[in-house]
């Protein structure tokens, strides 16, 4: 890999020698690189953006300056960046999603920041899934909270109300497909999606209590069977099919052909976040407005929501000397650091329409609660 320093250091006497010599400057000559800032390149997942990120990052630190480089490719995703740890060609910084990609190279590659003072900003237990063999290679990076997304402009159109319970959500879906527009289209084709469904319309059954967190563990290490524990919510789904709500074809149709259907109102509701109004105002010009629901349980009158990872932070064993200070020195990582106590205000919802729900989600490393909740939501989480 060529090293960082040495990368910049001929690029400046590229960009200088081009200009000197009168030729018309390509793509490569047109960022001018100011020698009092401290380069930082950063390797950004496919079809995610951290613009505001590096704003901000600059903004509060003037020294640094934030190089995105352009997202690894989708056809590729990654497999792209396995293959940048496998052969040594990192960014300063990169974000990858899931966690365990390349975990071969990771000792070889990536920086050990569990000694580092800035990773005291986290909660504890979002670092406990991420550390190996007590060596901290990644850091969370932001999160979303999601739910089911509905179309709120289409339900004030027709009048409808945003359900309290699991029977009112089924009733909701019955009276929208009267107007001739399917319900709820979770796009199944996507495992994720199927997961985050699972879990949240039934986890006040089989998620939510401590026992079901012991049984978790235990089935973990071989004890016990899928269906003792998890009946309910099969049940719960099968409620859902034989109301119509859940369809055969929908094992067929993946994230876009969901989000078409929802910026086209040829569906109601979707699971996803509020973040997903972004895309239909900038991919279709859908000027709706989208609102968050909870996932409700039957028989239960809590409701529940996912707080999901977007993506996963390291950095670079091949960091410069200073870079590596500025690392240290939490110069540019406080922003990355959720502080103790505080929620992740760049992931609330513009808009969100939750219910309260008495029980906790249990405090077990796969399903556990930020705390203290959303201060613009309160119904607890379950973590992914």
């Amino acid at each position: 890999m060529r090293h960082l320093t040495f990368k910049i250091l001929l690029f400046c006497s590229l960009c200088t020698f081009l200009s000197a010599c009168g030729e018309k400057p390509d793509i490569m000559t047109q960022t001018v690189l100011n020698p009092n800032q401290i380069p930082v390149t950063v390797l950004v997942k496919q079809a995610f953006s951290i613009h505001n990120f590096e704003v901000a990052a600059e903004t509060k630190f003037p020294n640094l300056d934030l190089i995105q480089i352009g997202n690894y490719t989708s056809n590729m995703g990654i497999a792209e960046y396995e293959a940048r740890l496998e052969h040594d060609d990192l960014t300063d910084l990169v974000m990858t999603w899931p966690l365990d990609v390349g975990k071969q190279y990771w000792s070889k590659r990536l920086l050990d920041l569990s000694a580092l003072p800035f990773t005291g900003k986290y909660v504890t237990s979002r670092l406990d899934g991420i550390a190996q063999g007590g060596k901290l290679y990644y850091l969370p990076g932001p999160s979303q909270i999601r739910g089911i997304v509905y179309n709120k402009t289409l339900f004030e159109e027709l009048g409808l109300s945003v359900p309290t319970n699991f029977q009112e959500f089924v009733d909701l879906c019955h009276e929208i497909e009267t107007y001739g527009i399917r319900a709820l289209q979770l796009g199944l084709a996507n495992p994720e999606v199927l997961d985050t469904a699972f879990v949240g319309f039934s986890f006040d059954h089989g998620f939510s209590k401590p026992k079901d967190t012991q049984w978790i563990i235990n089935y973990d290490n071989g004890i016990g069977h899928f269906g003792d524990q998890f009946q309910p919510a099969l049940d719960t789904f099968q409620t859902l099919i034989d109301n119509g709500i859940l369809k055969p074809q929908d094992l067929s149709l993946n994230y876009s052909h969901r989000e078409q259907m929802l910026f086209t109102r040829q569906c109601a509701m979707v699971e996803d976040s509020v973040l997903v109004a972004r895309m239909g105002q900038a991919y279709t010009g859908c000027t709706d407005e989208f609102a968050l629901m909870p996932f409700f349980t039957p028989n239960s009158e809590n409701s529940w929501v996912r707080l999901y990872p977007v993506c996963y932070i390291g950095v670079n064993q091949d960091v410069t000397k200073d870079q590596k200070n500025s690392i240290s020195s939490c110069s540019f990582s406080n922003l990355l650091a959720r502080r103790k106590g505080k929620p992740p205000s760049s992931v609330i919802p513009a808009r969100c329409t939750l219910h309260s729900s008495a029980a906790r989600p249990p405090m077990s490393r796969k399903f556990r609660p930020y705390s203290p909740p959303c201060n613009r939501a309160d119904a607890p989480y379950f973590l992914s």
